[in-house]
């Protein structure tokens, strides 16, 4: 399956840029030039990774971040910005971003990080995944067990009421 990510970035020249750096990874890349819009088209369609600017028109990068956050997505966003201060990434890893790369970027970091941070997603996932297969399994073979306990039950107070009757005559 081909990883799709989503590309928030107000500045087309920049967001065609980034779209050319991970179609030539295998990544097929959806464009969103607005902070609402990208809220808009993850409510819409599934992303494996998201790439944002912190400045956007409207709705900012920071605002997109706790927006997700907040909904309990846990999609990996990394923040592609022009603003170089710490506190600008320390903030945006803070609120729930998983990696800041600064604006201007060299393109094989780029393609670099995103494919880090699509494997951690991948195999996060997959282990979610089996996770909820194993609960199932257990709660299965919890019940499997349960059954099988109280027919050795009732077979054991079967046996016990037939041989209720038994004295020291009878052996």
């Amino acid at each position: 399956m081909t990883p799709k990510a989503l590309i928030v970035e107000d500045d087309a020249a920049v967001r065609n840029t980034l779209a050319r750096v991970l179609t030539s990874s295998g990544i097929q890349s959806v464009l969103s030039s607005s902070g609402q819009e990208a809220i808009e088209k993850i409510a819409e369609e599934s992303f494996d990774v998201v790439l944002l600017d912190i400045n956007l028109d409207g709705m900012d990068g920071f605002e997109v971040i706790h927006a997700l956050r907040d909904g309990g997505n846990q999609i990996p966003v990394m923040v592609v910005s022009g603003r170089t201060e710490d506190v600008d990434m320390l903030y945006s890893l803070e609120i729930g971003a998983d990696d800041y790369i600064t604006k201007p970027f060299i393109p094989e970091e780029v393609k670099a990080r995103v494919g880090v941070h699509l494997k951690v997603y991948n195999a996060t996932h997959n282990l979610l995944e089996m996770n909820r297969k194993l609960r199932i399994s257990v709660k299965e073979q919890i019940k499997q067990m349960d059954a099988e306990k109280k027919s050795v039950l009732y077979g054991l107070a079967g046996v016990a009421r037939k041989n209720a009757s038994y004295d020291e005559k009878h052996r």
